[in-house]
């Protein structure tokens, strides 16, 4: 219970931080978008949260219509700062600054079925940040899926204040590296 209340007030406090110090330059990153490969600047895609409930995640755009990486979206994939509008999932209570990744629906109905104890990943909030990334990277093929599922159960079973603050600051670093 006094994790579930710490973990809450730091992702408000984390990600609010987080927000006022990249909102000045969003629209310099908006305006990137929009001149590489024009409107929209944002993307919203339909994930699986905590209890298999579904939720809107948003990003900035990377892609073309075709599945094409745009050459601004190369840079921001890279920085990971395509990621970041995920902040405002964190203030809706969406997401968690660390967790596992939220998926597709149409990705968690064919894991849950390939896939035995996938479902548990789903008992607590999808993260910007999680163990498996930190581990295994982004990828999310079948193969992979499989290969970071115990990443994500190892972090459900030993989720705490000190494993979140692990993960983030190796996030962080990773990020940096990049």
């Amino acid at each position: 219970m006094v994790y579930a209340f710490e973990k809450r007030a730091i992702d408000l406090s984390l990600a609010c931080l987080a927000l006022l110090i990249l909102i000045p330059f969003l629209p310099f990153i908006a305006l990137a978008i929009w001149l590489d490969s024009g409107p929209p600047v944002f993307y919203r895609q339909e994930r699986v949260g905590i209890n298999g409930k579904r939720f809107r995640i948003l990003k900035l755009r990377t892609m073309l219509d075709d599945e094409q990486v745009t050459r601004v979206g190369r840079f921001l994939r890279r920085t990971h700062l395509d990621e970041l509008p995920q902040l405002w999932n964190i203030v809706k209570g969406e997401m968690s600054l660390v967790g596992p990744r939220p998926e597709r629906p149409e990705y968690v109905e064919r894991f849950e079925k390939e896939i035995p104890n996938y479902p548990l990943r789903h008992t607590v909030k999808p993260g910007l940040a999680g163990w498996a990334i930190v581990q295994r990277g982004y990828e999310t093929s079948a193969e992979d899926a499989l290969i970071k599922l115990p990443y994500d159960l190892y972090y459900v079973d030993h989720q705490s204040f000190g494993f979140d603050m692990l993960i983030l600051a190796r996030t962080l670093i990773k990020s940096l590296r990049s």
